[in-house]
């Protein structure tokens, strides 16, 4: 509120616009996140401010089609976990992708690196389509639902979106101090490598050559 009254004065615009430009923010930055406006927020901005809403109405028109586009695409998987202990919770994760090389992703929506990783590593990925590896992605429940649902369609694999307690559980059992964090896990379902951040394409895929 101190800062809009300097601004107010300094300007001469009504500090009220302020508080409403912060409003209409908060709106796009939840459309952003895949989370559509309402008609009725959408009618409450235009009462006030019918620029202001028909910014958010295209906005939201925009995200709207990139929602539906998501609904036609394909390559990737959201998997439930069902009920299961802490203990048994990466076994679980991986148990019905034994005998294949997988490679493990701990990454989140709001995470710049893990989204420029994975669009890096989208060539290698059609390089190796043919041999037997399985991309693996974990995310925790601090990865909006509804972002993650349609951020997902453009990663081709296997999806998990896991609890709190079981993120934090993961991330303190094995030492994971950020994302993205990259585990390779071989043919018999063992951790043959392990990163925090993104080595790079060359390392990935020569890890996952080796466990071949």
């Amino acid at each position: 509120p101190y800062i809009c009254e300097r601004i107010s004065k300094a300007t001469g615009i009504d500090k009220g616009f302020f508080f409403e430009l912060s409003e209409v923010g908060q709106i796009i930055e939840k459309i952003s996140d895949f989370q559509l406006a309402s008609q009725e927020q959408i009618d409450k901005v235009a009462a006030s401010s019918p620029l202001f809403a028909s910014i958010i109405q295209k906005k939201n028109e925009e995200i709207a089609l990139i929602i539906e586009a998501n609904k036609k695409k394909s390559g990737f998987t959201i998997n439930e976990l069902g009920e299961v202990s802490n203990e048994d919770l990466f076994a679980s994760l991986i148990a019905q992708f034994k005998g294949k090389v997988i490679l493990v992703d701990f990454w989140a929506t709001w995470c710049g690196p893990c989204i420029m990783a994975n669009k890096e590593m989208k060539p290698m990925k059609e390089e190796l389509k043919d041999k037997d590896i399985v991309y693996l992605y974990i995310a925790g429940d601090n990865s909006p639902k509804e972002k993650w649902e349609n951020m997902i369609p453009d990663i081709t694999g296997e999806h998990f979106r896991v609890s709190k307690e079981q993120w934090a559980y993961l991330t303190t059992t094995f030492g994971i101090r950020g994302v993205p964090t990259y585990f390779v896990v071989n043919r018999e379902g063992e951790i043959t490598y392990k990163e925090v951040g993104f080595p790079g394409v060359g390392k990935i895929k020569g890890e996952l050559e080796k466990s071949l």
